[in-house]
């Protein structure tokens, strides 16, 4: 992959990578937490539990708010859902929520359920249809063996 200089970000601090990866995902989260504007006290409710779903629950406890209802929509089979939701950040985003996972203000690290690298590519498939094993697994290409 080649990126311009512009869209990449230093990772702080030491910062394992493997949570950095998790930027992305998380930065959308945050969005959505930041759109949602929950109160103290009130009660959230997370529909859906892949990275965004589950970086949304992170940001919720980092800011200290809950309790926190989290679903995944495909245990709600058979009912119709108005679903919201929020896509895409900015590069201010970005750079905050690098910032709020590398001071260990969200916990990215811990949705990592797995790490393999490219020759376990099809594994990581298989093992991420299984949401009670795995949340998150990173493709870690510097890793000679899957």
């Amino acid at each position: 992959m080649i990126l311009n200089e512009v869209f990449t970000l230093p990772v702080p601090n030491g910062l394992d990578p493997k949570a950095a990866a998790l930027t992305e995902p998380f930065s959308v989260a945050a969005r959505a937490v930041r759109r949602g504007e929950p109160g103290p006290g009130s009660v959230a409710v997370v529909l859906g539990l892949g990275p965004i779903g589950l970086g949304v629950v992170a940001v919720l406890k980092a800011r200290g708010r809950g309790p926190v209802v989290a679903v995944d929509p495909g245990v709600v089979a058979g009912k119709e859902l108005d679903i919201r939701g929020s896509f895409g950040g900015s590069p201010g985003e970005y750079r905050q929520t690098l910032r709020d996972v590398a001071e260990g203000r969200i916990d990215a690290g811990a949705v990592i359920t797995g790490v393999t690298g490219l020759g376990g590519l099809a594994w990581a498939i298989a093992e991420l249809g299984e949401p009670e094993r795995h949340a998150k697994i990173v493709v870690d290409p510097s890793l000679v063996a899957g």
